[in-house]
């Protein structure tokens, strides 16, 4: 998982300040680089991992919310890195975006006048 992110800080529709960001997460398996089956392999069960962890946040985008979470799990960008990616390794990254509030309360101590 990449900890550096972008994001934004947006005010949500009942007035309240978030902090978006998006969050890039890699999945990679290595392989035989003189076997495309291993390389299909490897690939099938990275695709499968995707298709496990957005199963998972769709269940988990409602609980979060409760939390004042939000989860943009409808709508997962991905890409493949395919074969010549890294010798021997192959996956996949994708992106979500995840809000939280933050407290964005003026503080006059923090300020000299």
């Amino acid at each position: 998982m990449d900890d550096t992110n972008d994001g934004a800080t947006f005010r949500g529709r009942n007035g309240g300040w978030f902090k978006k960001r998006t969050v890039t997460v890699f999945l990679m398996h290595r392989y035989n680089i003189k076997s495309m089956e291993t390389y299909t392999a490897a690939l099938d069960k990275c695709r499968t991992l995707l298709r496990q962890l957005l199963t998972r946040m769709l269940v988990d985008e409602d609980s979060l919310s409760n939390e004042m979470v939000y989860l943009r799990a409808e709508s997962v960008l991905s890409r493949e890195l395919g074969q010549y990616f890294l010798n021997g390794c192959t996956g996949l990254y994708f992106m979500v975006e995840v809000a939280e509030p933050i407290d964005l309360t003026f503080d006059a101590t923090e300020w000299q006048n």
